[in-house]
């Protein structure tokens, strides 16, 4: 048997009996690290998808590096894979998720809206749809100063 790293130990999951096993059709194409955390909550999640982690915490967990981690959850977010709850905790979307019995996931997959269903034709296109727009959003932001323009403007104030 393996040692588990403490972060690991902290959040090992409940029993889970019943789980969804169609994960992979659900899976759009997405960046390595956004996969690496994608596994790792499915692995560590409550029954019913609660996963607790902080970004830290998976960072240090799967080795990568904080920002990877972000922008890895913010991928999982743009495909509906997942969505946060409050600060370091997330939830799988119902049709990921593992459950105490096939009743529970039947009943949290009839509730989801078709929005928030990942058994549609279009799934690929609005996960490629929601990377567009917030790059869009992100383009339209006002540029944050350079440390270069930050030293012109002083230089300009001393003169």
């Amino acid at each position: 048997m393996t040692a588990m790293t403490a972060a690991a130990a902290e959040h090992a999951p409940a029993p889970i009996t019943w789980g969804s096993f169609n994960v992979f059709q659900y899976i759009p194409r997405m960046p390595g690290a956004a996969l690496q955390v994608l596994f790792h909550l499915l692995g560590t999640q409550e029954p019913g998808g609660r996963c607790v982690w902080t970004q830290t915490a998976l960072s240090d967990d799967l080795g990568l590096e904080r920002t990877q981690v972000s922008r890895a959850i913010q991928h999982l977010q743009f495909a509906n894979l997942l969505t946060p709850v409050q600060r370091g905790i997330y939830q799988l979307n119902p049709m990921l998720s593992a459950y105490e019995n096939p009743r529970d996931q039947r009943a949290a997959v009839k509730a989801l809206s078709r929005e928030q269903r990942l058994d549609v034709a279009d799934f690929e296109e609005r996960y490629q749809r929601r990377i567009a727009e917030h790059e869009a959003r992100k383009s339209q932001r006002p540029r944050r100063a350079t440390v270069t323009q930050l030293s012109e403007r002083r230089l300009k104030s001393v003169d």
